[in-house]
């Protein structure tokens, strides 16, 4: 068992390796986390800053409604349904900042095609590809 072990880490490790893929991230595609979420105090403008619109949409009118909810019941007197507004337009203002915080943490994060493979990746050079080579050759000389 003594002997197995530093096997099994050693294969444990290569197989890490084999999984690992290098990955390019474009900068323009980098958003700010603590900007999206100061932006989602206003509900929508996190999302939106994420590029995310139609989630941006649904948590603004999510959140106007709320809040129309809760004056009329306000007006009312109805302080048990007003008080269950409250509840929702702090549960919309809390998940609006949480979401947009993570959409911008995820923002570099590869999205996976229907095919499997990764959209915003270009593949890998050739292991066997020279710096030469991947560049083109311009002095016309053949490799």
């Amino acid at each position: 068992m003594k002997r197995s072990f530093p096997i099994i880490i050693v294969l444990f490790l290569l197989l890490q390796l084999s999984f690992a893929q290098e990955s390019y991230i474009d900068s323009t595609k980098i958003k700010n986390p603590k900007l999206a979420w100061k932006l989602s105090i206003l509900p929508g403008l996190g999302q939106i800053y994420n590029g995310k619109y139609v989630k941006a949409a649904i948590l603004a009118l999510g959140q106007a409604y709320a809040v129309s909810q809760f004056h009329s019941y306000e007006r009312s007197g109805s302080i048990g349904k007003r008080n269950t507004y409250a509840w929702w337009i702090a549960g919309l203002m809390i998940y609006s900042m949480l979401d947009a915080y993570v959409d911008a943490q995820l923002s570099t994060f590869p999205a996976k095609a229907k095919d499997g493979t990764a959209e915003d990746i270009p593949p890998p050079p050739k292991t066997g590809d020279t710096q030469e080579a991947q560049e083109g050759n311009t002095n016309g000389s053949v490799n």
